[in-house]
């Protein structure tokens, strides 16, 4: 990401985006795996997909301290609904709360170097 001062909304926009992506694949790559473990990590990775795909190309991006208020209040609220193909919500939540967590931290720290 971008420091503070030269804070990029677009840059940060197109990086969530591919990031959703890339869970996405792998949720799916874990799903045809078909083993219970496999279910596990397709959930996790639905986790990061969640997150990810709710952040991008979103007006709260314009100040990292929005984007940090936007994480927050995600991190308070559960998930709203079960998402297609998870198995365990309970697993699925607590991943995706530490992505959350993960993500807060990687944007506090930057903020802190800037």
């Amino acid at each position: 990401m971008t420091t503070s001062s030269s804070w990029d909304w677009q840059a940060v926009s197109k990086k969530f985006f591919e990031v959703a992506q890339e869970a996405y694949r792998y949720a799916a790559e874990a799903k045809t795996g078909g083993a219970a473990g496999h279910q596990a990590v397709h959930d996790e990775y639905m986790a990061r997909f969640s997150i990810y795909s709710h952040l991008y190309d979103k007006s709260f991006l314009a100040r990292r301290e929005d984007l940090l208020a936007e994480l927050r209040r995600m991190l308070d609220e559960p998930a709203g609904q079960r998402p297609t193909g998870v198995a365990d919500m309970d697993s699925f939540e607590r991943s995706r709360k530490r992505w959350i967590r993960e993500l807060l931290l990687e944007l506090e720290s930057q903020a802190e170097a800037s």
